[in-house]
């Protein structure tokens, strides 16, 4: 990632390198990272815990975030319909700008986060999105906010001042390969 999306920042810690050399992340001073051996769904994760803040990389087959899409699109008793976004195949030169407009990517990123954070209850909102292009890499940048639920919010708001809590998102994304079930690789976004 490092490489398609700029230079790290000077206060940065050493990159970190994913034990498969699928991703290289250049980590601000103070992140912690958890060990993880996941293939795919989140891949790693570091964190500022005090201040709250969180870097985190996740890849999704394809393939399973639009049946899964479409799943949940599907009214009981109908079959569902094709989602808007089709996948391209392992064989196909792939490219981020060719599944669909870049709200509808987005959009769709945004519902499977959601679903798999909670279950489908968050709604995330999009608030920014950005096309980037570097070579032959794409990335489709976007930023969104997530209203988490809150128990109490009048104890909430004698602690702490506030009613409601929103959680604002930064994201990038690219398609890349993982391995499957088959020892072959698969489209991954």
């Amino acid at each position: 990632l490092q490489a398609r999306l700029g230079a790290a920042p000077a206060s940065a810690a050493p990159p970190v390198i994913a034990g498969d050399d699928r991703f290289v992340l250049a980590l601000p001073t103070g992140f912690v990272a958890s060990k993880r051996n996941a293939k795919q769904g989140t891949l790693f994760v570091a964190g500022d815990f005090p201040r709250f803040t969180i870097i985190s990389v996740t890849a999704w087959p394809l393939s399973k975030v639009l049946a899964d899409e479409a799943a949940s699109r599907a009214l009981p008793g109908l079959p569902a319909a094709p989602p808007p976004i089709t996948a391209p195949t392992s064989g196909e030169s792939a490219s981020l700008f060719d599944l669909g407009s870049d709200t509808q990517v987005a959009r769709l990123l945004l519902r499977a986060r959601d679903r798999e954070a909670s279950s489908g209850v968050l709604e995330s909102q999009l608030l920014t999105l950005e096309r980037r292009q570097t070579g032959s890499a794409s990335a489709l940048a976007f930023s969104f906010s997530t209203p988490l639920p809150v128990s109490d919010p009048d104890a909430l708001e004698k602690e702490r001042g506030v009613r409601r809590l929103i959680r604002r998102t930064a994201a990038v994304s690219t398609l890349g390969m993982l391995p499957d079930s088959k020892g072959g690789s698969e489209v991954a976004i």
